[in-house]
């Protein structure tokens, strides 16, 4: 009988102690999921930041060429 108790015993704590690590691998993959989404955000925003640095670029040429274009307006109305 008291073999019986502390195999009783032994199996709930071991059943106990699954239980807690099953809670830790929950929490664990919840956290991995957490950081999977926060790793697509960052790689959205990486292309967004990309996306919109390009289109920066194509502006600022744009504006140089009109910049440029303007000055020989203006130089030729000068030379007349």
């Amino acid at each position: 009988e008291a073999e019986i108790e502390r195999l009783v015993a032994a199996a709930t704590e071991a059943a106990d102690r699954a239980d807690a690590a099953a809670e830790r691998l929950e929490a664990r993959r919840a956290e991995l999921t957490e950081d999977a989404g926060g790793e697509e955000d960052l790689a959205a925003a990486h292309a967004a930041a990309v996306a919109a640095s390009a289109d920066a670029a194509r502006v600022v040429a744009e504006l140089t060429a009109a910049e440029r274009a303007a000055e020989r307006d203006r130089a030729g109305w000068q030379a007349r």
